[in-house]
């Protein structure tokens, strides 16, 4: 019981910021971009309560990002058939609260559908991207759906500039492995949800929740899928049960620098990305 309640508090605390910094080939010279990597919200669930949304909207935010990427699961269903369309209304209006220089971009996650692609088209912000790329400032951003639904990596590709350094926003990790050959003189970056970083790590025992789900070889932070580098963030909610332990809710900050430029600073985590 003791642990449940721990669980629990852990995971409704704040997010802590995770800070990461990578070389990223093709960017121009001058100011590291600050991209900022937000998923799995699950708003509406017992560890998330809309106004715990607001919070960390805020918390995000003060980070001042040039870039903010949403890696889909927006709402919490925890019930059979469609939630009601104010629920997910309510769910998905703090994010339009989300400033940065560059544009607030989203793709869907396996718990989202069809009314989560309506909602955020009656919204300025964010743009969820359906298997299609954008330009955002000195990078492009890619986003392609869940594998879930109508994840389609060749069509969010088609086009996408070869000069330009790649930012693919996906949800699950593994669907790196579904990219096409990718032809460029810039570098390309791979960012990802949904693992929950495994979300109850306990010690000796691992993570119980991932053996259900099935092995992840990216859990959390950096990894190499299909030749490609990788992110992937904790998330800041829970999945199918409303604790956290070992693993806390994040926020993760991304420091991209031109590859060969000087490296200079404090950032706790680096990965080349070629």
């Amino acid at each position: 019981m003791a642990g449940a309640s721990w669980g629990f508090l852990e995971a409704r605390r704040d997010p802590v910021v995770v800070r990461h910094r990578a070389a990223l080939a093709g960017l121009p010279p001058g100011p590291r971009l600050k991209v900022v990597l937000l998923s799995d919200p699950h708003a509406g669930s017992w560890d998330m309560p809309y106004r715990r949304l607001d919070r960390i909207v805020a918390q995000v935010n003060a980070l001042e990002p040039d870039l903010v990427l949403l890696a889909g699961d927006y709402f919490a269903i925890h019930r059979i058939g469609q939630p009601p369309e104010r629920d997910l209304v309510r769910a998905l209006r703090p994010l339009a609260g989300l400033r940065a220089r560059f544009g607030v971009w989203a793709v869907r996650g396996n718990h989202d559908n069809a009314w989560t692609h309506r909602i955020f088209a009656q919204q300025a912000s964010p743009v969820l991207l359906v298997n299609r790329w954008v330009r955002a400032g000195p990078v492009v951003v890619a986003g392609i759906d869940s594998s879930s639904l109508s994840s389609d990596p060749a069509r969010a590709l088609a086009g996408v500039p070869a000069d330009r350094p790649l930012i693919v926003l996906v949800h699950e990790p593994e669907q790196a492995l579904a990219l096409p050959p990718l032809e460029r003189r810039a570098g390309t970056l791979v960012l990802a949800g949904h693992t929950h970083g495994g979300q109850v790590c306990l010690p000796l025992l691992g993570c119980p929740v991932t053996w259900r789900e099935g092995p992840y070889p990216c859990r959390r932070g950096w990894c190499r899928l299909g030749g490609h580098a990788v992110l992937v963030t904790s998330g800041v909610g829970t999945s199918t049960v409303p604790l956290r332990i070992g693993v806390p809710p994040e926020v993760v900050e991304l420091r991209l620098y031109p590859a060969g430029g000087r490296n200079s600073g404090t950032d706790r985590y680096r990965s080349p990305v070629s």
